[in-house]
């Protein structure tokens, strides 16, 4: 006790055991001395703090035990040293605390996975990328929080990790309209039989040489076209082609036509849809054209009316009866531009329906218009088409109207988890979903309606299903629901909410429509080894549902 306190033997005899202990205990031992005073005799084991002879604080150990002296009741009190003991548990936490710090504010995502690949800890920047909770992402397996098209890529990332020691990869998120790049860092920790992954964002970095290798094959498209053009001069045959593929990518046109300038004048170089052989020969000052304000890509309505206005009868006469414009319900017009001046119009024509030329029209046009203008000035070629590039690889992955994967996504995908599937010994179940008479949505209320059921109902599939699962759109009101891990009861049972919350009303534009759908279903490896097989069959399990009146049903051999 002299040693432990500094105090001679006199001192301490004439002290209250309290007075020697740190002031924030001193309430704690006077409670547990009244205790004993009323007959109460715990057994006690506590760290405390007391206050040395020459005033510095001690960390000690106290047990107190009762004893019988002298025939009267006493109490012992033994006490150990761990100053230095508690002090390197200070620091300790002190460390941990600034751990915490570094890793909660690390703009690099850390995740530390067991060797079943499970989640023992992810830092705040992992639960911003895959937008999930910390409390969500814990002791879940990786392929169960990241995006369905990583699963594999991780699963590859990690194994071989294990078998060098250490990986490398690159990995795309796809946020609605927007792209990230990570580079992944995988570690495999042997002593601890661990994996310790590092996301490193690289969009910046990567995005400008990703792009250029997208647009490589792009450009030598074009380029090829330019040698055409090159070797015909300029042919009615090299503009003809150039329509038809500017017919063919913007939706909502089915003719169109192009003019050139030519010294102070515009000539149709090419049309398709109307009799060139008269409109050729007509020449239109840059006055006489329909365009919009600024020459900027836009629609332009009412051509007759206008053309009547702007243009003597005689031409008017020739562009109303040769061009069709009693017929053409909008125009699309693409200005292509070379130094501020205009020395081409792309003119693409919608004559089946009104308002058939969408956003979705015009941002294809502002994609074609840019590719023109790199092949007419191929200087500013890789500047122009930066952006617009990864919009069209967008497009060719995912459907426009309802954001979900499209049918080349899924059947260029679905092969690696079949091969999960297979080495997992578990079952795949393609569910193909087929709204029920949605023809009569389009004919009562027109297919923009139809359109915004559709997204509506795509949303309504993607948030009810696990991130797991895969939906995508196969075609007009067709979709397809992928899901794995779950038995056939499971199934049944999710089928039985799914179903009832699908046919829950939907409103759009204060309009409210209900619909069903019938859904058929196939299984893996069960109905067959490849996805043109499952998509056959559960198709032929869907037309029995609807035939039968049935909510769902299984494909049967017979």
């Amino acid at each position: 006790a002299q040693a432990l306190t500094g105090f001679t033997e006199e001192k301490l005899l004439t002290q209250s055991f309290w007075e020697l202990v740190a002031p924030k205990y001193q309430q704690l031992i006077k409670e547990r001395g009244l205790s004993r005073l009323k007959g109460e005799w715990p057994q006690d084991k506590y760290e405390l703090q007391i206050i040395q002879n020459n005033g510095d604080p001690k960390w000690v150990q106290i047990h107190m035990n009762r004893i019988e002296l002298k025939e009267k009741p006493a109490i012992i009190v033994g006490a150990i040293d761990i100053d230095s003991k508690k002090k390197n548990e200070l620091d300790l936490i002190r460390s941990r605390e600034r751990y915490k710090i570094l890793t909660n504010n690390l703009v690099e995502g850390i995740i530390l996975l067991d060797e079943d690949y499970k989640v023992e800890f992810s830092n705040p920047s992992v639960n911003r990328t895959f937008k999930k909770t910390k409390e969500v992402i814990i002791g879940k397996k990786i392929t169960q929080i990241c995006y369905y098209e990583h699963r594999f890529h991780f699963i590859e990332l990690l194994k071989n990790a294990k078998k060098d020691g250490f990986c490398v990869d690159e990995f795309d998120f796809n946020y609605e309209s927007t792209l990230m790049l990570f580079e992944m860092h995988a570690k495999y920790i042997e002593n601890e039989r661990k994996f310790l992954v590092v996301m490193h964002n690289i969009t910046d970095r990567e995005m400008a040489n990703k792009t250029e290798k997208k647009l490589v094959t792009l450009q030598n498209t074009f380029l090829k076209l330019v040698s055409e053009i090159v070797k015909t001069g300029m042919d009615e045959e090299t503009y003809f082609r150039v329509l038809k593929m500017a017919i063919d990518i913007v939706p909502g046109v089915q003719a169109g036509s192009v003019l050139l300038r030519v010294g102070n004048e515009f000539r149709f170089a090419a049309t398709i849809g109307y009799d060139f052989s008269v409109l050729k020969k007509i020449s239109l000052k840059e006055e006489e054209l329909l365009q919009t304000q600024d020459n900027e890509i836009g629609v332009i309505r009412n051509l007759k009316q206008r053309n009547e206005e702007k243009i003597g009868n005689d031409k008017a006469y020739a562009l109303n009866t040769s061009g069709r414009t009693e017929e053409i319900k909008e125009t699309l017009s693409i200005p292509i531009k070379i130094e501020s001046k205009v020395v081409a119009f792309f003119n693409l024509d919608n004559l089946e329906e009104e308002a058939a030329i969408t956003n979705d029209s015009i941002k294809i046009a502002r994609l074609f218009s840019d590719v023109m203008t790199a092949i007419m000035q191929k200087s500013q070629y890789e500047k122009t088409l930066l952006k617009k590039n990864e919009e069209l690889k967008k497009m060719s992955n995912y459907d426009p109207l309802t954001n979900l994967s499209n049918r080349r996504f899924l059947s260029e995908n679905i092969s690696r988890l079949f091969q999960e599937v297979r080495e997992a010994g578990t079952i795949l179940y393609m569910l193909y979903i087929d709204l029920n008479n949605f023809r009569s949505i389009n004919d009562n209320y027109g297919h923009e309606m139809g359109d915004l059921l559709l997204a509506e109902f795509g949303k309504r599939i993607k948030e009810r299903v696990r991130t797991m699962d895969m939906v995508s759109r196969i075609g007009g009101d067709e979709f397809l629901l992928i899901m794995t891990s779950l038995n056939k009861d499971d199934l049944e049972k999710f089928l039985i909410r799914f179903i009832k919350e699908l046919k829950e009303p939907y409103f759009i534009n204060s309009k409210k429509f209900c619909i069903s759908s019938s859904i058929g279903i196939s299984r893996f490896p069960a109905d067959g080894g490849t996805f043109q097989e499952l998509l056959k069959k559960a198709d032929m399990a869907m037309y029995k549902a609807k035939k039968e009146k049935l909510s769902f049903t299984f494909y049967q051999e017979n």
